[in-house]
């Protein structure tokens, strides 16, 4: 493993490794599959609708389209952005999902399947 880091930077960057675990259910069968990969960089996704001012930015977003129509200038200094906090995107992020049309191997049908991701601790 030593022999693979031939530069400093790249020993750092396994201490910014994690693993995801992906927990695979078929809704039809009940069997279960997990699938895990190693990530370096955790992709979050933003769920709009649990912002703080959704409704504020949400008007916003409506009003700017209108500016556009009508060929307007947008000041940069009356954009209303989206605040959503980090725990409502690791919230979305590790949340079961349904997964609609999904052929299960064990019926060989399309089904619903629900995925579950998790962050594993690597260092155990």
């Amino acid at each position: 493993e030593k022999e693979e880091r031939k530069t400093p930077s790249l020993a750092c960057a396994d201490d910014l490794c994690f693993e995801v675990e992906d927990r695979i259910q078929c809704n039809a069968s009940q069997k279960v599959l997990y699938k895990s990969r190693k990530e370096y960089c955790l992709s979050l996704p933003i769920p709009l609708d649990k912002a703080s001012n959704y409704a504020a930015a949400l008007a916003w977003e409506t009003r700017k389209s209108e500016l556009e129509k009508a060929g307007e200038k947008i000041k940069p200094e009356d954009s209303v952005k989206y605040k959503v906090s980090l725990l409502d995107c690791f919230a979305t992020f590790s949340a079961a999902e349904i997964i609609q049309d999904f052929l299960s191997p064990a019926t060989n049908q399309k089904r619903k399947k629900y995925r579950l991701r998790l962050c594993v601790d690597t260092t155990a």
